[in-house]
């Protein structure tokens, strides 16, 4: 009972969740990216888009998720990657992230699970990675996922390392992933599902 009230064990036990980073890891075109958990809002099924006219080819148009306009974007578009072929679409998501008060869909391939790592598995990548990547803002180290028979076992498309037996998770800057939904475009979004809702 003591040691449940010492403060120093307090103290520690807060200063070792606060070393730690928890992510949303998800498949989009061959490769593994992360989501900080603390951004996203929710994760839920494709469903019917209502497309908005003049906005960007990413931007696939809105919802209303419990009575909410949200916009959506598509992931492969803002990557420049074709798109998913229909026998690979079943397990398509939106992944709802909150940015500044403001909520976005993300369209991706699929979510395969939700990760707790220290945080000295985050690195920043090198800067030619960066340059490659405006979206990428850091590269995760994860321990390979383990089936229920305790063997290795990781997604199809995770990137490994050899030599330590670690997944790779690109990390991303959800804030620059979804900047061309802001804004004017945002203010576009919401003008046309007013008009449409008059």
């Amino acid at each position: 009972m003591s040691a449940l009230l010492d403060p120093n064990a307090k103290e520690a036990a807060a200063s070792a969740v606060s070393s730690e980073r928890q992510i949303v890891a998800m498949n989009v075109g061959g490769e593994v990216y992360g989501v900080g958990i603390d951004l996203v809002h929710t994760v839920i099924l494709f469903q019917p888009i209502t497309a908005v006219p003049r906005t960007p080819e990413h931007v696939k148009g809105i919802i209303n998720l419990r009575g909410r306009v949200v916009p959506i974007i598509d992931l492969r578009t803002r990557f420049g990657l074709p798109v998913l072929p229909a026998d690979r679409q079943k397990d398509v998501r939106i992944v709802m992230v909150d940015v500044d008060g403001q909520q976005t869909g993300m369209i991706v391939d699929g979510v395969s699970e939700v990760l707790r790592l220290p945080a000295s598995c985050f690195e920043t990548p090198s800067e030619f990675v960066s340059s490659e990547s405006a979206y990428v803002d850091a590269i995760a180290r994860a321990p390979m996922a383990t089936t229920t028979g305790g063997t290795a076992a990781t997604s199809s498309t995770a990137k490994v390392d050899s030599k330590s037996n670690e997944r790779l998770i690109l990390m991303l800057d959800v804030r620059k992933v979804i900047h061309g939904t802001d804004d004017a475009v945002k203010a576009q979004l919401s003008a046309e599902a007013l008009t449409s809702a008059a």
